[in-house]
């Protein structure tokens, strides 16, 4: 019997996907998920087979044809990156591709009347020297777009900050990079920063290394966001 692929036959399709490819785990489900998607996916239920054996992709999105995910990147007739519209955008698209289980208590924006609760916000640049005070961003870095999407009880928790380059992205990353290693950190030190990259727009994550990933991973996957950087913070 043939029917549409739901949550549960994740796991299988994964194991089916890995041993085609070679993925790891994480990018074998990620494909399916989000490249793929279940609902593009039809299976074949064989009755009194072994659980193992029991699901087969027959769709034309087979899981070999495709390749491997990082084929799927450079295949020009395949799904692309999501557009990047705005800083703010970045984050409002990654924090909602979180589910419930997976969301913390946030705030976006900058401290004060204009901080939001639970989602992320535009950050207010008129202030340059708050600002770097804030996000490590140098005063002098080209930006005329920010947002930022922040633990709510410790920022060092986990920050992201999404901004829009009015020069060169990448010579702003690298300024990044370097302000925010060498920041003076108060109320605990954050574990690991990534910086992504795509056209105008670069993105920094700082704080634990299980939150980074996790973000970043989603930065990645859905933006298509070069890692420019990552790595654990100098003590």
């Amino acid at each position: 019997m043939l029917r549409i692929a739901a949550a549960e036959d994740l796991t299988a399709l994964t194991r089916l996907r890995r041993a085609a490819t070679g993925d790891s785990a994480e990018d074998a489900a990620g494909w399916l998920q989000r490249v793929a998607g279940l609902e593009n996916i039809l299976l074949l239920e064989k009755p009194g087979a072994p659980p193992a054996l029991m699901l087969a992709a027959v769709m034309a999105l087979s899981l070999v044809a495709c390749g491997s995910s990082n084929d799927a990147k450079d295949d020009q007739s395949g799904d692309q990156p999501a557009e990047i519209t705005s800083a703010l955008g970045i984050l409002e698209t990654a924090w909602n591709d979180y589910g419930d289980d997976e969301k913390f208590s946030v705030v976006g924006g900058e401290t004060g009347e204009n901080m939001v609760e639970d989602a992320p916000a535009d950050y207010d640049l008129s202030d340059r020297a708050t600002a770097e005070a804030n996000l490590a961003l140098p005063e002098t870095a080209q930006v005329d777009q920010a947002a930022t999407l922040s633990h709510a009880l410790n920022p060092n928790t986990f920050t992201a900050a999404a901004y829009h380059a009015t020069g060169d992205a990448k010579e702003l990353a690298s300024s990044l990079r370097d302000s925010i290693q060498q920041h003076h950190w108060m109320c605990g030190f954050p574990e690991k920063v990534v910086v992504a990259v795509r056209g105008e727009y670069v993105v920094t994550v700082v704080g634990a290394e299980d939150l980074v990933d996790a973000f970043a991973s989603r930065l990645n996957g859905i933006f298509g966001m070069e890692l420019a950087y990552d790595e654990a913070m100098q003590a």
